[in-house]
């Protein structure tokens, strides 16, 4: 359920930005769908090039002419070329109507691990009329606007799964676990939300900044009652349509059906849309259009259920059961954090850190791919509480950590392992690779000053390496062995080191 608990934007840490940038594989837009948006850029542009362009397309033309004669538009007449839908509709409307057919049609791989693609666009499509639904009744002049941003809102979680498969598989495993919100899932285990995501992709795509700005904010109401126009207006739309996709497909459908109706009257939308309509409706355009975007609906029984269930269910929901349940979930979210973070760091904790590590090994095992576990420790970190103090103690190992996890990259995985000990999983790089990245966090420890209280406090760390190579038959409890005795014998030759335990 999309409620957020707390006033975070979701671009309010600057290294969001930097950690997208260093993700390999983000998707790109379809070359038909470059094609158009470099076209109605152009101010030359007319309406027979971008018919043209349709026309080199048969399979999209046939989708668009499609859509076009459905009742979803409701035309009188029969539309029968591109170049007539396009004088009809506009430029504009054609394009993001050719925009959403591209994407998911570059984007339906069947499924990629836990992720499922029809469920996906199957939820995108759900929100897309949900928004344009909403859009009709409240802002007209951006319906078609509102089609696209419903399909895109949630584009970075598409993208987390093609660009970061592994991590993305715990964020569904957690989602299913806790029921908690997809981006309350990625900001714990990869660091940040598909919402930032998008809102990057949406950018570097071209499109407009009233698109991103909204998809960036669209979890989390309040800081969109302050957003200017268009983007408030936009965001909330979205955020009313994520609602209805979740009462379909959520784990929490009293909470979804909940906010819906809440935030229909808080922002004065009641008067012209009721939540159980809308639902209805929602589902009847569905039908309608799923076979244009090659989705399969599920059990029409089921979705009728529902249906009939939010009717009844909107009678006896109050805002005092909406209230209760919002605290529930910031009761269930505060216990989340604490047991997968470390509370003084923010890093993943010992039992967090196991169960990654036995993940990364099976999956090493099975694909036959190189892993490096190492486990780090502060030298003489004792003498800095006893010297300076436990508060100064906790500056250092604040500042380690930023500072490690500052150097890793987003496929890696690091924890505070317990006390001064930090656990670090290097994932499908090469050994020779994995050795000059742990060198590099030893000197980079190395160099640091902790300033505290008109103190300098200097510290370095102590590295142990366990390597798995592609092939290994090592079992996962030898090789955490390995990783400890590796540790144990840099401290034995002195600290401020990187041992390998290579086993021979």
């Amino acid at each position: 359920m999309n409620i957020p608990y707390r006033k975070e934007g979701p671009m309010s840490h600057p290294v969001v930005l930097e950690k997208i940038k260093k993700i390999d594989n983000l998707p790109t837009l379809p070359g038909i769908a470059l094609k158009i948006l470099e076209a109605v850029r152009s101010e030359e542009t007319s309406l027979n090039k971008i018919a043209d362009i349709l026309s080199k397309d048969p399979p999209l033309t046939a989708k668009i002419l499609g859509l076009i004669n459905s009742a979803f538009y409701g035309f009188p007449t029969k539309v029968t070329s591109i170049s007539h839908a396009v004088k009809l509709l506009g430029i504009n409307t054609v394009k993001k109507v050719a925009l959403s057919f591209s994407l998911v049609r570059s984007f339906s791989k069947g499924n990629k691990g836990f992720f499922d693609y029809q469920a996906f666009w199957r939820n995108s499509l759900l929100s897309a009329v949900s928004c344009r639904l909403i859009a009709e009744k409240i802002l007209p002049d951006l319906e078609e606007d509102a089609f696209t941003l419903g399909l895109l809102q949630d584009i970075g979680m598409l993208a987390f799964n093609e660009a970061l498969p592994k991590q993305y598989i715990l964020v569904l495993k957690e989602r299913q676990k806790t029921h908690c919100d997809y981006y309350q899932a990625e900001k714990q285990i990869i660091g940040f939300t598909h919402m930032e995501l998008g809102r990057v992709l949406i950018q570097q795509w071209g499109l407009p900044d009233y698109f991103y700005e909204p998809v960036q904010k669209h979890h989390l109401p309040e800081e969109l009652e302050s957003a200017a126009d268009p983007v408030g207006p936009l965001g909330k739309l979205l955020f009313l349509a994520s609602q209805v996709m979740e009462y379909f497909s959520g784990p929490q459908k009293s909470l979804s059906l909940g906010a819906l109706k809440s935030y229909l009257a808080r922002w004065g939308f009641d008067q012209k849309i009721q939540a159980d309509a809308l639902i209805e409706e929602a589902h009847g355009q569905m039908k309608e259009i799923s076979e244009l975007f090659d989705i399969q609906l599920e059990d029409e029984g089921a979705y009728l259920a529902l249906i009939e269930e939010a009717r009844k269910e909107l009678i006896l929901i109050s805002d005092r059961f909406l209230q209760e349940l919002l605290e529930q979930q910031k009761r269930v979210e505060s216990l989340k954090d604490e047991v997968m973070r470390d509370g003084l760091t923010g890093l993943f904790n010992y039992k967090s850190f196991h169960f990654f590590l036995n993940q990364e090994f099976i999956r090493a095992q099975r694909y036959k791919l190189p892993l490096t576990l190492v486990m780090a420790d502060i030298d003489h970190f004792k003498s800095v509480n006893d010297t300076f103090g436990h508060p100064a103690g906790d500056k250092v190992l604040c500042l380690i950590s930023q500072r490690l996890n500052g150097s890793l990259r987003h496929s890696d995985i690091l924890a505070r392992h317990g006390g001064e000990e930090f656990g670090i999983l290097l994932t499908e790089i090469p050994v020779t690779d994995s050795l000059v990245v742990v060198e590099r966090l030893r000197l980079m420890i190395e160099s640091l000053a902790v300033e505290y209280e008109d103190q300098v406090i200097k510290a370095t760390m102590s590295f142990g390496v366990a390597l798995i190579q592609q092939g290994s038959a090592l079992s996962r409890d030898e090789w955490v062995k390995r990783a400890d005795l590796a540790l144990y014998e840099a401290k034995r030759r002195g600290r401020n080191r990187v041992c390998v335990n290579s086993g021979s």
